[in-house]
Order: C-alpha cells, then sequence, then structure tokens
C-alpha cells in the first residue's frame, strides 16, 4: 500500500507538429507517483530549459545527432528542481538539482548534479546555452587566433546562446555586431551588454544593414539562425573567415527543406 501519494502533471508528445506547433500537439495528465524508491530523490520542478534543439526532437526524424521523443511519453530537457524527499544518503530535503528532467510538476529521479548557483543561471549561463557559446566560440570558432578589433557577427544575439557569445567576444577584446527581432532587445544588448552595433532583422534590409555596421567585413559569424541571414553573412565573410554553425531556428519549422544559395564559390574563395 503506498503511504505517500503524490499527484503531479505532465506534458506529453500526441502528435508530431507540422510545421509551427499547436497546442493539440501536446497534453496535460494527471499521474499519481507511488512510494519513492531506495536510491531515488523526488524532485519538484522549479526551470525547464525550452531550447530550440527540441523542435528536432518533437518531430520524430531519426537521422540526427538527438534521440527524438516518443509519441504519448513526457518530454524532457534540461531543468532545475528541488529535492522534496530523498531516499540516497546523498541527497537532502531542500537541495536544488540540475539534470534531465520530464516536463513534470514532481518527478522521481536517480541521483542528479546538484547547484549552488542561481536556478536560472545554472539554465543559462552555466548551463547548456552557456556552455555552447563558449566552446562553440573559442574551441570551434578559435576566436584568439584572431587579430583584436576584428569584426564578430552574432545572429539571435538576444537569445540564450548569442547573448553570451557576444560579452566573450566584447570581454576578449573583438568589435561585435548582433542582429534580432525587436527594439527592446537590440537596446538591451547595445546598451547593457556593450555590442558595438545591432541590427534589427525585421525593420532593416539585412544585406544593407551588414554593408553599413561591417564595412571591413566579417572575421567570424557564430550562426543561430541560418536561412536568408546566413545567405547575406555568407557573402560579407572576409577571407579565412569561421562560421559556426550552432543553429537554424529560422527554418525549425518548415514544412518543406528550404532552397537557399549555391555557396561553392564563397567557400572556395574564402
Amino acid at each position: 500500500t503506498c503511504l505517500n501519494m503524490v499527484k503531479r502533471n505532465v506534458v506529453l508528445l500526441v502528435s508530431h507538429p507540422d510545421g509551427e506547433p499547436k497546442m493539440s500537439d501536446y497534453k496535460v495528465v494527471e499521474e499519481e507517483l507511488g512510494d519513492l524508491e531506495d536510491g531515488l530523490v523526488r524532485v519538484e520542478t522549479q526551470y525547464v530549459s525550452v531550447d530550440p534543439y527540441l523542435r528536432g526532437k518533437m518531430s520524430g526524424v531519426r537521422d540526427s545527432y538527438f534521440i527524438p521523443f516518443s509519441l504519448n511519453e513526457p518530454i524532457s530537457s534540461l531543468a532545475v528542481g528541488k529535492v522534496i524527499e530523498s531516499k540516497n544518503s546523498d541527497y537532502s530535503e531542500g537541495d536544488v538539482v540540475y539534470g534531465e528532467m520530464q516536463w513534470a510538476t514532481v518527478a522521481d529521479l536517480k541521483p542528479m548534479q546538484k547547484i549552488n548557483v542561481d536556478p536560472s543561471q545554472a539554465l543559462s549561463l552555466f548551463g547548456l546555452t552557456g556552455l555552447t557559446a563558449y566552446i562553440g566560440l573559442l574551441s570551434v570558432g578559435k576566436l584568439d587566433e584572431k587579430e583584436k578589433g576584428s569584426t564578430v557577427l552574432v545572429s539571435g544575439a538576444a537569445g540564450a546562446t548569442g547573448n553570451v557569445v557576444g560579452q566573450i567576444a566584447k570581454l576578449k577584446g573583438y568589435r561585435v555586431v548582433g542582429i534580432a527581432g525587436t527594439e527592446e532587445k537590440l537596446k538591451w544588448i547595445k546598451d547593457d551588454l556593450k555590442f558595438d552595433e545591432v541590427i534589427n532583422y525585421k525593420t532593416e534590409n539585412i544585406v544593407d544593414a551588414l554593408n553599413e555596421k561591417c564595412p571591413n567585413g566579417i572575421d567570424v559569424y557564430f550562426d543561430n539562425v541560418g536561412g536568408e541571414i546566413f545567405d547575406a553573412a555568407l557573402n560579407k565573410m572576409n577571407r579565412f573567415g569561421v562560421i559556426i554553425n550552432c543553429g537554424a531556428i529560422s527554418t525549425y519549422n518548415a514544412k518543406e527543406r528550404p532552397q537557399g544559395p549555391r555557396v561553392e564559390w564563397a567557400m572556395i574563395t574564402k
């Protein structure tokens, strides 16, 4: 007999989104959790990281680096939660933990990483997106090999990865140009994060804006969006420039594979 019945709400994926995800692609169900098993911890979810790569995991495709979600099963991602019950001697009630969790109000989990930083920062600056920015820019992009003052272009510049990319580049002495889609975002990255130049891709012609804001070309492009912005940036790349292909969120909801320009000439000559 279960002596400690706990109810929880959990989000299931019930259909693969076709184009823009719809509420009908998901279902919230109520479940009951029985007694906590030995060795596990019961965690109350506090923060969930909703990242662009999850759109791919919802599509059902199997030719990528990730394992797709199964239909009628819980969605999961990186999250932060608080231990509310423990049957593991290494964990106590009140501990804050970080790791892969179901999209549920409560979950019974194997031991996870304890954290002692602000929970929201554990999923951003110190989480997947912050590490992506750091490793992508410095290890993959080899930023330090570029001359100080070189131009670094960042798309999705107000996003969780892009804003960290821009800040790292600024701290290291590079000229940073950020692309985003609202004036509020542009004001934040320009005034607070100290980007040198900003571009609103929704209100400005991206080709003209890149010509104006990157007069000496682009030395490093950290791409989070793909699509027409990538096309325009490619033509502004300097010889021996570096493109970090981090994401292509502009195409994730496309129903047909987008057609872009032929890139061979730029790759051969630059």
